[in-house]
């Protein structure tokens, strides 16, 4: 074997669980999800085929490795490729899926784990981007890790990895915090660096369990793994969570309900409290007719100001009622901006996102100041990127808050896709711009209202497709720095 026998054909489409391109075995004659990976040297191909296809396709919810192929220096690890999207696209698609949609998710998670563990296997690696949500309805999990590629399989992605060694333990661990991100629409640990992640996980999550599944999620993602629940009693709670009739909806989208490319039974509304990480997350609750639309709408979901539509429309009513409350945020008045407000954006962050970024010269005034780094033009056109941070500031929060609805009237007009988030400063929304005609680019953005200061953080690359949502994800990071700067300088 060796590489003619695999052609890559292009990226295998949105919410891809990590690099995994759509290649041609001319083998087999079939199109397969491949991801090219390079061991350490004088490890044997058969060693690492024997690992990667230890689990056989024995169990319904797990996505199996069916071939290593010898590439150069290099192997393609293959697998069947999915039809569907990851978990995580589709959180950020549509955002909080609430308890039920997640406890019917964890359960197909919880069953191939425990297949794996049964047979003396951990997964290593598991995020909501290796889980698959097909089409057809059926959940696979992939990506299992491969020992003789720990490097490049285990363990890569900080606030879904354990604090603790790889172990059947610290794979709970990971679908707590999988748990977490698909009900509350946001991961339970996300700083502006991978250390502080991690720092982060490492401290664990103070969570106010007002029911069995939310002292699930604080149990599961305790620090110790002496903590962490038997999996039959993770079983249990998963089933009664999944079945209930009603439970607790943070919400973070409101839209058309429409058919997805996966469909989730309908979550009923509720209202609930939680804290993470200190702070204090109040979960709005969704009017009658709109849990549907919250956890199946359509993957373009558009949050519309209600004033843009017609008096009395049921989308204006949903709208209305679905708009998250403003965060509780002890920060502000600001009397002035940060003197160096590109400072605010850490350079190991800006280095991540930006590969060999120059900073264009900062611009401002008193009130308004702006950043931008963009890459050298000798980058990759896929890897080339672009992100700017504008900071402005109003004479005091009435005005700031005026200001904020004026934006968030006119972004629906300008965009793609515009969905309110919670959790980020005082009130925040998030949208998208694509571009595929002469020249592809992907932007996320982001208008957050921090007391009076009026933050906009846009990060953008040179792709026709945000890969599993890396964009937006990126964008959001910047959000979160910026946000803990200005703490720090009020």
């Amino acid at each position: 074997m060796n590489g003619t026998r695999i052609e890559p054909l292009g990226p295998l489409g949105p919410g891809a669980p990590g690099r995994a391109l759509l290649v041609l075995d001319h083998a087999t004659g079939m199109q397969v999800a491949g991801k090219r990976l390079t061991p350490p040297a004088g490890v044997p191909v058969d060693r690492i085929r024997q690992e990667a296809m230890a689990l056989g396709g024995g169990h319904p919810s797990i996505n199996p490795v069916f071939d290593v192929v010898a590439d150069g220096g290099a192997v393609w690890v293959l697998s069947q490729a999915v039809p569907g999207r990851s978990l995580r696209a589709e959180v950020h698609r549509r955002g909080a899926l609430g308890p039920a949609v997640a406890a019917s998710i964890g359960l197909a998670v919880l069953a191939a784990l425990t297949y794996a563990h049964e047979r003396g296997m951990v997964h290593g690696n598991l995020h909501p981007g290796n889980v698959l949500l097909a089409v057809d309805g059926r959940i696979w999990v992939a990506d299992f890790g491969i020992p003789s590629l720990a490097a490049e399989t285990v363990g890569r992605l900080p606030g879904f990895t354990a604090p603790d060694a790889p172990s059947p333990a610290g794979d709970l661990w990971s679908l707590g915090a999988v748990l977490y991100t698909a009900a509350m629409g946001t991961p339970p640990f996300v700083h502006a660096t991978p250390a502080a992640t991690a720092e982060a996980a490492r401290e664990g999550i103070a969570l106010e369990p007002s029911d069995p599944f939310t002292a699930l999620l604080r149990d599961l993602l305790s620090p110790d793994p002496a903590r962490r629940p038997h999996p039959a009693v993770i079983l249990t709670v998963l089933q009664n969570t999944a079945g209930a009739a009603t439970h607790d909806i943070p919400t973070r989208v409101a839209g058309d309900a429409a058919t997805g490319p996966w469909s989730a039974p309908a979550d009923p509304a509720g209202g609930a409290t939680a804290r993470s990480g200190g702070r204090r997350v109040r979960a709005q609750r969704l009017v009658p007719g709109l849990a549907g639309a919250a956890v199946l709408g359509a993957a373009a979901a558009l949050f519309v100001p209600a004033d843009l539509l017609p008096a009395g429309s049921p989308r204006a009513a949903a709208t209305a009622s679905a708009t998250p409350s403003p965060v509780a945020l002890n920060v502000g008045p600001f009397a002035r901006l940060p003197d160096k407000p590109c400072d605010l954006v850490p350079d190991d962050l800006v280095s991540e996102l930006v590969p060999r970024g120059e900073r264009s010269p900062a611009t401002g005034s008193r009130d308004r100041g702006t950043c931008s780094w963009y890459s050298d033009f000798q980058v990759q056109e896929n890897d080339r990127a672009r992100l700017s941070v504008t900071l402005e500031l109003d004479e005091d929060e009435d005005d700031a808050e005026r200001s904020f609805a004026f934006d968030r009237r006119i972004e629906p007009r300008l965009s793609d896709e515009v969905r309110e988030v919670a959790g980020l400063g005082h009130e925040a929304f998030t949208y998208r711009r694509v571009r595929r005609e002469e020249w592809r680019e992907y932007r996320v953005g982001y208008r957050v209202r921090v007391s009076n200061v009026r933050i906009t953080v846009e990060y953008s690359r040179e792709v026709g497709i945000d890969p599993d949502g890396a964009v937006a994800q990126g964008a959001e990071r910047v959000v979160r720095a910026v946000i803990d700067g200005l703490r720090r300088h009020g």
